[in-house]
């Protein structure tokens, strides 16, 4: 407790809706068998609940984003602005909590050691750490199989490309690009504002397989992809190029 005393924390067997003060409580204590690494595992779990019931209000949230951004000033340290902010939870609010992936790094991955000042501590065994992550971002990242570009032709989602570069012909070379992997092209043209630095993606509708196809294709970064509203009854995603994005040379 904050006298630096002991304050005992339990909870029953089955199923419990836990408030803010207990759901800390939940996340903090490490007097289980695992200790840190239990806790560990436990906050994880707790971020995904807390996604989940934020998902369930989202129309409320959004709303009040504005508020929450200025509530969490004093707390929150970030190098993202408020309309990448928006623009992530756009994009996080269509992503099955199946396809999340976690790890923690547990008792599997370090070993007992006593320091010389006879300190006991944890080292890492560096080569399984390596093995987990390179096993981890490998599993988390999007799909380029035949599989993913069968999800996305069967959208059917018509693609629009809009170059915001001062390169003329890229729009034209990425039409091609994009159509040689399957993408149904809806239109091509200039941007309102050219000299545009990042790439971005306009999700006009609902359309999750292309989405996650098209921003890997085009390496799109989370933050600059948005949603904006469905035009007439078909969804579409428009592309405006930025000066990110390069053809290879085996593709030109």
């Amino acid at each position: 407790d904050r006298c630096y005393g002991v304050d005992p924390f339990e909870i029953s067997e089955g199923q419990h809706h836990l408030d803010g003060n207990l759901a800390l409580k939940y996340a903090r204590t490490r007097a289980t068998f695992g200790s840190d690494f239990d806790r560990a595992a436990r906050q994880q779990t707790v971020l995904i609940a807390a996604l989940d019931k934020a998902l369930d209000q989202n129309i409320s949230l959004f709303a009040r984003a504005p508020q929450l951004w200025n509530a969490f000033q004093d707390t929150v340290t970030t190098s993202m602005s408020y309309q990448d902010v928006i623009g992530l939870a756009l994009l996080v609010k269509d992503i099955p909590v199946e396809n999340i992936y976690r790890a923690v790094i547990d008792y599997n991955y370090v070993e007992d050691y006593t320091a010389p000042d006879q300190a006991r501590v944890l080292v890492p065994i560096r080569e399984r750490i390596r093995d987990l992550r390179d096993q981890f971002f490998s599993n988390a990242l999007p799909s380029t199989s035949s599989e993913a570009a069968e999800m996305m032709i069967a959208e059917n989602i018509g693609i629009e490309v809009l170059n915001g570069t001062f390169v003329d012909g890229l729009a034209g070379d990425t039409v091609d690009y994009l159509k040689r992997r399957g993408f149904i092209i809806a239109g091509i043209g200039d941007a309102e504002e050219k000299g545009q630095l990042n790439t971005q993606l306009i999700v006009l509708g609902d359309a999750p397989a292309t989405l996650d196809f098209l921003a890997q294709i085009l390496e799109v970064d989370p933050t600059h992809i948005f949603q904006g509203d469905q035009v007439g009854d078909k969804p579409q995603i428009r592309v405006i190029l930025g000066a990110d994005w390069t053809i290879s040379a085996p593709d030109q």
